[in-house]
């Protein structure tokens, strides 16, 4: 039988036994092929498998925090979004919505006269300027302005124009005083005053590819 064999081989009164019992060569040379199989058929597919499980690790780690960044990202852009509507959404309450230049222009016209008329102001003169434009906001519509009345009355004017929620700019102001017939003083009050039409986001730029052309 096999094992008989073995022992025949391997047993305490074999030949092979006894030869490996006094020769220190082949028990260097058995242990050395030990360890060699140890470290094929163990050790080295081991560290093979451990390697790859951190190359995974690795790639797992990086590809988690690139998920983290762009859920970050994801985030500050929704919140610039949002705060950059609420702005648009502000300033388009402040601006003039017309479907043309000329109608912006008659818009503010109306709106100066009702905020000036009742203060007692005596209208001097006016004059209308030209278009233009005002980066990312809008259109200007300017127009230039006299009037002569009292300190209070000019004041009262100024205040209406800055409290008003339709935005209205002075862009230049000249202010000198005057006599009236009766020896009163007056003050001579001169401004250019610009408001602006609102545009549509397309038309903004439409605009400012005009600009950078």
């Amino acid at each position: 039988m096999l094992s008989d064999y073995f022992n025949k081989l391997l047993g305490p009164q074999s030949q092979l036994r006894k030869e490996f019992d006094n020769s220190l060569v082949m028990q260097w040379s058995v242990l050395a092929i030990l360890i060699l199989f140890f470290f094929m058929f163990i050790t080295a597919p081991y560290l093979a498998w451990r390697d790859d499980q951190a190359v995974k690790l690795v790639d797992k780690l990086d590809r988690e925090q690139a998920l983290i960044r762009l859920s970050e990202n994801r985030s500050a852009i929704e919140k610039n979004h949002q705060t950059l509507n609420a702005l648009y959404s502000d300033t388009q309450a402040m601006l003039i919505d017309a479907p043309s230049f000329n109608r912006a222009l008659s818009i503010s016209l109306n709106k100066i006269e009702s905020m000036y008329q009742p203060l007692g102001l005596r209208f001097d003169t006016r004059r209308f300027g030209d278009p233009s434009d005002l980066a990312w906001v809008g259109e200007k519509v300017p127009s230039r302005w006299g009037w002569v009345g009292s300190s209070q009355e000019v004041s009262d004017l100024l205040y209406k124009m800055a409290s008003e929620k339709t935005l209205f700019i002075p862009d230049t102001i000249d202010l000198k005083p005057t006599r009236d017939r009766d020896g009163n003083i007056q003050f001579e009050l001169s401004a250019t005053i610009w408001t602006v039409r609102s545009l549509s986001i397309e038309q903004l730029k439409q605009q400012q590819r005009a600009v950078n052309r």
